[in-house]
């Protein structure tokens, strides 16, 4: 499995463990304390998607140019 695969499998993953801790939090299953360590794992998650995300583009661009 490629580096490009791989990184689909974890953006779903990532996508649905925050909908689902989304729908978790609207149905006041998580206490509220939880809130903000939740949010910043988010953010992390994003962030690291993002970074990735970049990472492929110029990798593809520069598969592209040789």
């Amino acid at each position: 499995m490629n580096s490009q695969k791989k990184f689909e499998i974890f953006s779903y993953i990532s996508i649905g463990l925050v909908a689902i801790v989304l729908i978790l939090m609207f149905t006041k299953v998580i206490p509220n304390s939880w809130y903000i360590p939740i949010l910043i794992v988010s953010l992390i998650l994003l962030g690291i998607r993002f970074a990735l995300r970049f990472y492929f583009i110029i990798k593809n661009k520069k598969n592209i140019k040789e």
